[in-house]
Formats: C-alpha cells, sequence, structure tokens
C-alpha cells in the first residue's frame, strides 16, 4: 500500500515546483499554482476534474500525484516520485481512482485508490505505460481498461485491471504514443503510434458494456454514413443514427452483392435513438472470407430504405 506524505515542509516545497497549473475564468487565466525555479523534469503530465465535485482535480506529474481542491488551493500529495502519465476515475464509485506510472522506472504499472487517491495499491507491473483509458465513456463496476505501453503495444483487462490481455494481433508498429477509445462505440480503439494510426474494432460487445456508453447526438431522421475506410481491407465501420420517435421500430442493416444476394446480415432489432456503429469484417453469414469487389449496405427502417456502396480489396 503506497499512502501519502505531506508533513515535511521540504516536501511542500519541492512539490511547489512541479504544479504550474492555470484555470480560464471570466475570460483570463487565473494561476492555480506557481512554479518557481526549473520545472522541466516535474512537468504536469495529465489532469482529471472529479466527477462529482468540480472543485477537486486530479493532477499527474513527473514527481508524483496531486489532488488539488481549488477552493481553497489545499494540496494532498501521494505517490511520490512516480512518473504518472495518466489518470482515470470511475463515474459509478465515489473515489475510485486508477494512475499509470510510465518511464521506464521500476515503479511503472497501474494504481488503484478507493479514497479519492489517498492510499493507493499496485494492481499491475507493466514498463512504460503512455497512457490508460476506461473501456467506455463511464468506467463502471465492470472495470473495462485500456493500456497502451510504448515498445509493447495494447492490453486489455475486464475485471477492473487484476488481469490484462494484450491485443496486438496486426499491430505492426508497437512503439505507441497514445491511445483514444471512440465515445459513441468502446469496441472502436485508436492507436496514434511513430508509424501512423491504427483502429482496432472488437466484433464482441458485452451487452451490459454497450448500455455503458453515452451516446450525446440524436439524429432528426434516420441516416447511414459512408463506411470507413473505404476501400478496405479487414473491417470496415458504419455509422447510422435513429430519431427519437423511430426509437422502438425495428430496423435491419444488411450486405449484399453486386447480384442483389444478401452477404450477411449485420444487425436486425431495435435501438435506442442516437448513433449508433457496426463493423464488418468481410465475412459472409457462414463467417468465410468474401471475395474482393464492389458490395452496398443496406438500411432498412419501415418504408425507409438507403444504401451505401463500398469496395473490398483483399
Amino acid at each position: 500500500m503506497v499512502t501519502n506524505h505531506v508533513g515535511s515542509m521540504k516536501l511542500l516545497n519541492l512539490m511547489t515546483l512541479i504544479c504550474g497549473l492555470f484555470v480560464l475564468q471570466d475570460s483570463l487565466w487565473r494561476n492555480l499554482a506557481m512554479v518557481y525555479g526549473d520545472n522541466k523534469f516535474f512537468k504536469i503530465n495529465c489532469i482529471e476534474v472529479d466527477h462529482h465535485n468540480q472543485n477537486i482535480l486530479y493532477i499527474g506529474t513527473g514527481l508524483g500525484f496531486i489532488k488539488i481542491t481549488t477552493t481553497d488551493k489545499s494540496h494532498a500529495f501521494s505517490l511520490m516520485g512516480f512518473n504518472i502519465v495518466s489518470i482515470v476515475q470511475s463515474r459509478g464509485e465515489r473515489g475510485v481512482l486508477y494512475a499509470a506510472s510510465g518511464g521506464r522506472s521500476k515503479s511503472d504499472g497501474v494504481y488503484l485508490s478507493k479514497d479519492g487517491g489517498e492510499h493507493w495499491e499496485v494492481i499491475h507491473w507493466h514498463t512504460n505505460i503512455v497512457e490508460i483509458c476506461p473501456g467506455s465513456q463511464s468506467l463502471s463496476s465492470l472495470g473495462h481498461l485500456y493500456l497502451a505501453a510504448y515498445d509493447d503495444g495494447v492490453y486489455a483487462s475486464h475485471d477492473g485491471g487484476q488481469n490484462w490481455q494484450a491485443m496486438n494481433e496486426g499491430l505492426y508498429n508497437k512503439k505507441v504514443t497514445s491511445l483514444a477509445i471512440d465515445r459513441y462505440d468502446p469496441r472502436a480503439v485508436y492507436l496514434g503510434t511513430e508509424k501512423g494510426v491504427y483502429m482496432y474494432v472488437s466484433q464482441v460487445m458485452d451487452i451490459s458494456h454497450a448500455l455503458d456508453f453515452e451516446t450525446p447526438e440524436i439524429p432528426a431522421q434516420f441516416e447511414l454514413s459512408q463506411n470507413y475506410p473505404n476501400p478496405f481491407n479487414q473491417q470496415t465501420v458504419f455509422s447510422f443514427g435513429v430519431p427519437q420517435s423511430s426509437s422502438t421500430q425495428k430496423i435491419s442493416l444488411k450486405i449484399f452483392n453486386l447480384l442483389g444476394q444478401e452477404v450477411k446480415l449485420l444487425f436486425d432489432g431495435v435501438r435506442v435513438a442516437g448513433i449508433h456503429k457496426i463493423t464488418w469484417d468481410g465475412t459472409n453469414s457462414n463467417g468465410q472470407p468474401v471475395d474482393s469487389g464492389v458490395y452496398f449496405c443496406r438500411l432498412c427502417a419501415g418504408v425507409q430504405v438507403m444504401s451505401r456502396k463500398l469496395v473490398l480489396v483483399r
């Protein structure tokens, strides 16, 4: 267990070096914590605003974790000497935080706090972490997490970080520098590397997980966007919108070939109002890869029918 140490004035003075923090208020930047001296090493890596109290900030720095209360500028320090590169908090459980330490040191790993950052326990050792992300907009008790590590690729956990599984198949460049989750479909994971951007879309989604993310945009009518990427080689993503007035109407999304033959049923059922995404991996209803060529994706909702042309290149 790693705890806070805030007793000595020497420590407080040291931590002042790393805390160059400002807030934009009334169109002006207001200083929350002063910076003195050379702080190139003690830089601020990440900032999280508490989901339940906007006056509480969680700061990840090159020399530890800081919890700041903006109303009185009080500070609480923990994970001293760790390079905190990423912080994730649970929306469902107050005070539950995940912090990642990275930088090729003995402290590299994922840490869990259940009391707002006062005490921590390491739940996973992993070198050179660059970022951790929740597997949805609100990290619930399901504990879906993704971890990106430079030179080691991406890992996923579905039990709050206790167990991790590599998801590096097809990732030829593991020099990962950034990680993002699609806010509309948490199955879609994006990676920034030294050689470009990669996208991974899981073919399986836990139903309880599907209910865990928010869809902020509600279209006025049914929509079917052009798939991306197009042309594609392995998989492509379709985005379609369901209006509020038709949230109980049955819809279907199917793939057809040039002869008008149905290749695969992607979805058949009811979706809540909002924007949804579905992936096609270039296989037919039997799970067999189809040939290169031109195909059509057709969305049917009652009397409304929309289609998009797509090209598969093997």
